[in-house]
């Protein structure tokens, strides 16, 4: 049931060619810039070489960069960059499932947990989010989700461990998750080990979102539209309703909180688009009342929030909305849960709801038969060959659209450096002869001859963390240069007369290897406590 549940929604990731997403060729553009910094030992990787014409960005200075590391590590096994953003995409559809199975089953029988873990991993949202964002890091992040919930039901060490991993994956569902924790807390009436199990996560992830917020003025940022809008607070609102129906309500007071929350997601249906619905609920309505009473027609509604709102946001090529609707495919999933407790429909009702479920995935995931048919959206030229350092730097390679910010050393209204091949070095007074010894992701080498000295400029842009120096022989010791940024915010450096070698290295600023050291005693912290005795919690069905 579930393995049919995710590929409902993966299944066009088998296919040998791709379409145009989104986020979907820039996050290959990362992944394979990833797996550049991984195997030149840039850890944690927080610098992309060969952006920006070459210039570099700090994207996972910023970025959440835990899908990445995935990618580039199949990546590393030899595998092409593609079918490894495929492979871990697959199996993030499989593990939400799972995962949604593993936190329903703390609440409610096998049978019912099942339909909703079918619920979660067949959601049309996640087909918006592969096949409409095509961003790997969200496919990730929503396999994480209830992970960390079911990390509150078992202790704090494992919630710190998912909360971390979900603060790494994806900083904005991971901000997007706490107030659904909150609540949850005053479900489990647990709200310190709750509050600690969090706070011990973000320890553990503050070398990543740490840096992200001190340094946040560093770069002229591009503003994606906000996740945090109006209607998104409503559809996280309706999470804790479903939650509460869950693990309170039994008996007739089930049926009532089931009804509840069918009425309300109609209403939240009909707000958003007031046309689409009317079929919708027609179609299902109809599949319900041929199979059963008025039950399972209020079990079908409850799904019906989440499946408007992705198609709202396919329709109308809007993704962000169709990523705000995880809120309400979790309160489907819990409310599904709830409503198949009755033992009458035990036996026979989950099977044929999560066949519905699934149904109702296979036309949102149906994108790669629409671009077959119609060229919308377009098929992806995107090959394993567009990714190498030498094409990403002179074709301009792109990361994703919400990635792309300059470092604030570009001067405003600078112009783009035009794609092709060029020097790596720029003489900007004096002469100067040159030779590149090495570049790698973190490290440039070149050696320098000039009569009389020079001021150079090299094709990379200056940032918090790169250091450079000078060595001269015979004994080529390195001494600390200092340096500075010319309009285009390209590092520029004097050269005094003689034979140079120049090196510029990145490394670790202080703040950050602070954070570094703050996650390394984090994770010391939570290994001790997943080791101690008694600490994991076994508690009984809520």
């Amino acid at each position: 049931m579930l393995l049919a549940a995710a590929m409902a929604v993966g299944w066009p990731l088998l296919l040998p060619w791709s379409y145009h997403t989104r986020d979907g060729a820039g996050a290959a553009v990362e992944a394979a810039q990833a797996g550049a910094a991984l195997h030149d030992g840039q850890i944690p990787v927080r610098w992309l070489p060969d952006l920006a014409s070459g210039r570099g960005l700090p994207v996972f200075l910023y970025a959440s960069p835990l899908a990445f590391y995935a990618i580039a590590l199949l990546h590393l096994t030899g595998l092409g960059v593609i079918v490894a953003t495929k492979i871990v995409v697959l199996a993030a559809l499989a593990l939400a499932a799972l995962a949604m199975l593993a936190w329903l089953k703390t609440h409610v029988p096998l049978p019912a947990a099942a339909v909703g873990a079918a619920a979660y991993g067949a959601a049309p949202v996640a087909a918006a989010i592969v096949h409409v964002l095509g961003d790997p890091a969200l496919a990730v992040a929503y396999a994480l989700v209830p992970l960390v919930l079911l990390g509150a039901r078992r202790g704090i060490p494992w919630l710190g461990l998912a909360f971390a991993a979900l603060i790494v994956a994806d900083a904005t569902t991971a901000c997007a998750v706490l107030p659904l924790l909150a609540v949850y807390a005053v479900v489990l009436r647990a709200p310190g080990r709750i509050a600690a199990g969090v706070a011990l996560g973000a320890l553990v992830a503050i070398f990543q979102w740490g840096p992200a917020w001190a340094e946040r003025d560093l770069v002229d940022a591009v503003r994606a539209p906000s996740p945090f809008g109006a209607w998104a607070l409503v559809k996280l609102a309706s999470v804790p309703v479903a939650l509460l129906a869950t693990g309170l309500a039994g008996g007739r007071g089930r049926e009532r909180a089931l009804a509840a929350l069918g009425v309300a997601g109609l209403a939240l249906a009909f707000a958003v688009d007031p046309v689409r619905p009317l079929v919708l609920v027609a179609v299902i309505a109809a599949v319900a009342a041929a199979t059963a009473p008025l039950r399972l027609l209020l079990l079908a509604l409850s799904s019906v929030p989440a499946a408007v709102t992705a198609a709202f946001a396919i329709a109308h090529r809007n993704p962000l909305l169709g990523l705000l609707a995880a809120g309400q495919v979790v309160a489907g999933a819990a409310a599904i849960a709830a409503a198949t407790l009755d033992e009458r429909i035990a036996e026979r009702g989950p099977p044929a709801i999560a066949g519905l479920l699934v149904a109702l995935a296979l036309p949102f995931s149906a994108v790669p038969v629409r671009s077959m048919l119609t060229g919308d959206p377009p098929v992806a030229t995107l090959h394993e060959r567009d990714l190498t350092p030498e094409q990403v730097r002179f074709v301009a390679g792109r990361p994703r659209p919400a990635d792309a910010g300059l470092p604030r050393t570009v001067a405003a209204g600078t112009p783009a450096p035009i794609p092709g091949p060029r020097a790596d070095v720029e003489v900007r007074g004096g002469q100067l002869d040159t030779s590149i010894v090495a570049r790698t992701a973190s490290r440039w080498t070149l050696d320098a001859t000039s009569p009389e000295g020079a001021i150079v400029a090299l094709e990379l842009h200056d940032f918090p963390g790169w250091e450079l120096t000078l060595a001269a022989p015979p004994g080529w010791r390195p001494e600390e240069v200092a340096h500075g940024a010319d309009r285009a915010g390209r590092i520029a450096v004097s050269i005094p007369p003689g034979t140079w070698r120049v090196e510029a290295s990145w490394t670790e600023t202080p703040l950050r290897r602070r954070c570094d050291e703050a996650s390394a005693a984090g994770l010391g912290v939570l290994v001790v406590l997943l080791a101690l005795p008694g600490v994991t919690i076994r508690r009984r069905r809520i």
